[in-house]
C-alpha cells in the first residue's frame, strides 16, 4: 500500500471508503460510534444480553476515561447506566489476549471507584456488570454467553456484592435466539442484511447519511494514518526484538519481560502487541536454525 502523503485524492478517498465498507458493529470503533448521541443502541444490547425486555438506559458514554490515582487507569468501549443505578461496562474484546479474566477483575474494580464518592458508605456502591463480547469462545465452554459470579464455596451460595461478570461469545450466531441474532448483526458490515432494527438503523444512518459519512470519513482516516504509523512501529520493534535476542535460545518469561519493557518504552507498544512481537522474533529465528 502506497504512503498517504503519494496517494492521489481519489486514492486517498477509496481507501477510506473500502474502510467504511468494512466497519462492522464487533469493531469496537463503529459500536462506539454507533452508540454516541444514540443511547438506544447501547440499550438494546443490554436488554438482549441481560433478558431484560424492560432496561431502561438512562446515560451511556463511549470511549470514557476513568483515572486511577493509584496505579493504571482504564478506557471503558461503552459504560452505561440504567434507571436503577446500575452500571454496565461493555467491551468489544478481538483477540483473547484482551479478555483474560484478571482485565475482567481489573475493569470491575475501576467501575467501583466511579460507583462511589469519598466519604461515603459502601453499601452505596452501583450494582456492576462488566460485559465482555469476545470474537472467540474465550472460556471454551460452547456456550453461547458465560455469567460469572462470587459464590460461598462451603455453602455454595452466591456471595451478592452486586458484581457481575458476563462473556459473551459473538462466535455464537444462530438465528434462532435473540442474542445470536444479535452476534449475527455483529458480523454485517451492510444494514441490509442486519435482522435487528436498532443496530439496523444505527448503521444505516453511518453508512447510508450524509452526516454520518462525515463522521466515518474522520474516523477512517484517523485509523488509517494511526495503523500506518503502528505499523512502522511495529516493524522496527521486530527489527531491535531480533537483533537482541540473537544470542538467546529460548522465549523465557524472563527474557520476554524485559524485551516488552523495551519495547512499550522505546516504541509505546501495548504489553500484548510488544509479546506478540516478541514472540513472532522468537519462532522467526527459531526456523532459521532449523
Amino acid at each position: 500500500m502506497k504512503n498517504n502523503s503519494y496517494l492521489t485524492d481519489n486514492e486517498r478517498m477509496k481507501e477510506i471508503k473500502d474502510r467504511i465498507d468494512r466497519f462492522r458493529p464487533i469493531d469496537d470503533t463503529f459500536l462506539s460510534l454507533m452508540i454516541q448521541n444514540n443511547k438506544e443502541v447501547a440499550e438494546y444490547i443490554l436488554q438482549v444480553i441481560m433478558e431484560m425486555e424492560d432496561l431502561k438506559v438512562l446515560e451511556v458514554h463511549s470511549q470514557d476515561s476513568v483515572s486511577n490515582i493509584f496505579g493504571k487507569s482504564a478506557r471503558f468501549d461503552i459504560l452505561a447506566k440504567d434507571n436503577k443505578g446500575k452500571l454496565y461496562n461493555i467491551e468489544i474484546q478481538r483477540t483473547n489476549a484482551g479478555a483474560i479474566r484478571k482485565r475482567a477483575r481489573f475493569n470491575s474494580s475501576i467501575l467501583d471507584q466511579k460507583g462511589i464518592d469519598t466519604g461515603e458508605n459502601y453499601d452505596k456502591l452501583n450494582e456492576t456488570y462488566i460485559i465482555f463480547i469476545t470474537e472467540n469462545d474465550v472460556l471454551k465452554g460452547g456456550l453461547p454467553i458465560y455469567h460469572i459470579e462470587r459464590t460461598i464455596l462451603e455453602t455454595k451460595e452466591l456471595f451478592n456484592d452486586e458484581e457481575h461478570i458476563i462473556y459473551v461469545n459473538s462466535s455464537y450466531t444462530t438465528l434462532k435466539t435473540k442474542l445470536g441474532r444479535l452476534m449475527h448483526d455483529f458480523y454485517c458490515n451492510k444494514a441490509d442484511d442486519m435482522l435487528c432494527l436498532p443496530i439496523k438503523e444505527a448503521t444505516k444512518k453511518l453508512k447510508e447519511t450524509k452526516e454520518g459519512n462525515k463522521q466515518m470519513c474522520e474516523i477512517a482516516e484517523e485509523l488509517i494514518s494511526k495503523g500506518k504509523a503502528e505499523g512502522i512501529a511495529l516493524g522496527k520493534a521486530e527489527g531491535i526484538t531480533l537483533g537482541k535476542i540473537e544470542g538467546r535460545t529460548e522465549a523465557t518469561a524472563e527474557n520476554k519481560e524485559m524485551f516488552a519493557a523495551i519495547l512499550k518504552e522505546k516504541f509505546g507498544l501495548s504489553h500484548e502487541d510488544a509479546i506478540k512481537v516478541i514472540d513472532d522474533s522468537f519462532s522467526k529465528k527459531s526456523n532459521s536454525n532449523m
